[in-house]
């Protein structure tokens, strides 16, 4: 397919590569990269969006300028979020029950 660059005339001046992810392989993109893949094969692909502390802040930036209506902001918060409640009661309990025990309290 040949992309409308009368419609998108910066696409004429960006930048392709091209690799080929092998069995055992991951690949990383930098928060933000545009992409397409091809699966060359039949493959189990999985693909997660993962709030960090190198792309929180670009994360709220979109949520609150709503630049990015194909990301549900607020799933990927909620979730966020719920880990940090599930891990925070993981510690609490532990700390809890090395108290009762008289033992040190020895973080994770």
């Amino acid at each position: 397919n040949s992309p409308d660059l009368h419609r998108f005339p910066l696409l004429a001046h960006a930048r392709v590569w091209k690799t080929m992810v092998c069995p055992g392989e991951i690949l990383l993109m930098p928060e933000g990269t545009f992409h397409q893949c091809r699966n060359a094969t039949d493959c189990l692909s999985y693909s997660r969006f993962h709030l960090d502390t190198l792309n929180l802040p670009a994360f709220i930036q979109s949520f609150l300028d709503g630049d990015a209506p194909e990301i549900d902001h607020a799933t990927i918060l909620w979730n966020a979020v719920k880990e940090l409640l599930d891990r925070s009661d993981e510690l609490v309990d532990r700390a809890s029950t090395a108290r009762k025990n008289k033992k040190d309290y020895e973080p994770i």
